[in-house]
């Protein structure tokens, strides 16, 4: 009986002590923030969730953050702002984004099988360097100087790689002459896959047999290498983890053999007979010309020219300023709208949007756009600035901030920079300034007049 009630006790104490994903830790004028939409934003915002919940300041700060993109959202939807041509080019791009992240992750990461050749080895790293010091600057060398010292550098290993054939350790060699941060380890740079390396040592790593080094030092452009083999394997989806024990090292092999695996993915959809790619055919000035085809949509110079003027307007932000556009720039633009169709179209083929968690997650993701889109206009509106605040600034920093150094008679000396060379530049940082404090201002009356309260009760961590 005592044992029932102990497991009763320890059970209730569980279930008390449990954060629910509907328990509410904000809340505002018409509405609150659950565990749940909150779990939901940081994912939809890539943030590090399981940082955040180890402290509750954390979480406050993070909290706060949505309420202010969620009020200031609020707020853009009454001024009419969600409607502006200015968010419209930044909600395009953004959605794009969000559909080709989504076949990513359901397409690639999701269904992707690889099998990479993989190699673990130390290496012994001895630079040389392309500058030397003179008056603690900086001096480049020249050809001549470089390749005396990378003669000295091949010497050194070298002599190196004779101490190996003694007998000497590569662990404890690696320690004494490395000059790569790999020393700590022993020289041991862990798995890495062709692709990851520079060719000269992919070949040698690949071409040796396990506890072999090389025979003579490899000579790349930053100095002298020396590599001895410890294991090789075949990486796959399903034994990267294990066979990479070190978690960082895994996870950037992954995301280099996804993203293999993506570009192969997308080649596929590229060949596909209904799809049709003439990139030539960006920027060469007639509307009509169709830059590319995928199924039934037709995208022509027209459209790209439309893309390209909704970009212009946002960088130029009604300063009056044209900047020109190359060619190149439009091809390039042209090719990275054509894979999105073609994502995008799996997307829809697949109901890759449809989830109802997606959903919500991009619905977040638009909201704290327009937030963000929105605020950021608040810098957009021009800040007066006084002659007088500009003097005075320039008088009382200019000792110690609006000076350049210059070598006379080999000394040294501080010059003031006169104040007509350095006014604008004194104006613009005093009117950026002003719209910081505008928008703090703002973003703290907002948060104010909508009663934004955190439940600290409800959060986690200490």
């Amino acid at each position: 009986m005592k044992r029932i009630i102990l497991t009763c006790v320890i059970a209730a104490s569980l279930l008390i002590g449990c954060k629910g994903k509907n328990d509410v830790v904000a809340t505002y004028s018409g509405g609150n923030i659950t565990r749940g939409d909150f779990y939901l934003w940081m994912d939809a915002h890539n943030m590090n969730k399981e940082a955040v919940l180890k402290k509750k300041k954390m979480q406050k700060f993070r909290l706060e953050t949505m309420g202010e993109w969620m009020l200031a959202a609020r707020e853009a939807v009454k001024k009419g702002f969600d409607k502006s041509d200015e968010f419209k080019i930044i909600e395009e791009i953004s959605a794009e984004s969000q559909i080709a992240n989504r076949v990513y992750e359901k397409e690639i990461k999701e269904k992707a099988e690889f099998e990479e050749p993989a190699v673990r080895f130390r290496q012994i790293v001895i630079r040389v360097k392309s500058y030397g010091l003179k008056d603690n600057k900086r001096v480049p060398l020249t050809k001549e100087q470089m390749a005396v010292n990378m003669q000295e550098a091949m010497g050194k290993g070298r002599d190196i790689i004779q101490k190996l054939k003694a007998g000497e350790s590569f662990k404890v060699l690696a320690k004494e002459h490395s000059d790569d941060i790999s020393r700590n380890k022993g020289g041991d740079v862990g798995y890495q896959t062709k692709y990851s390396l520079h060719p000269q040592i992919a070949k040698a790593a690949f071409s040796l047999k396990e506890d072999a080094y090389t025979a003579e030092p490899i000579q790349l452009m930053n100095g002298v290498y020396i590599i001895q083999v410890i294991d090789k394997d075949v990486l796959t989806s399903r034994n990267i983890d294990s066979v990479v024990s070190n978690e960082v090292m895994a996870k950037r092999l992954k995301q280099m053999l996804y993203r293999k695996a993506a570009e192969q993915y997308l080649n596929a959809l590229m060949n596909a007979k209904d799809v049709v790619l003439n990139i030539e055919k960006a920027g060469n000035g007639n509307p009509v010309d169709v830059i590319f085809q995928v199924g039934g949509t037709k995208y022509t110079n027209s459209d790209l020219e439309g893309r390209i003027s909704m970009i212009l307007s946002r960088i130029n932000r009604g300063e009056g300023k044209k900047r020109e556009i190359t060619v190149l720039q439009k091809q390039r633009l042209a090719q990275n709208i054509f894979k999105f169709h073609l994502l995008k179209r799996v997307a829809l083929q697949k109901k890759l949007l449809d989830d109802s968690e997606y959903k919500k997650e991009a619905a977040f993701r638009r909201e704290s756009i327009l937030g963000r889109e929105y605020m950021r206009s608040f810098g957009t509106g021009k800040i007066s600035v006084s002659e007088n605040e500009i003097r005075a600034e320039y008088d009382r920093n200019r000792e110690h901030r609006y000076f350049t150094k210059e070598n006379r008679g080999g000394k040294e000396v501080k010059v003031i920079l006169p104040y007509h060379k350095i006014r604008d530049r004194i104006e613009r940082m005093i009117s950026i300034r002003q719209r910081s404090l505008l928008l703090k201002k703002w973003k703290n009356d907002v948060m104010i007049e909508n009663n934004f309260t955190i439940i600290e009760r409800n959060l986690e961590g200490e």
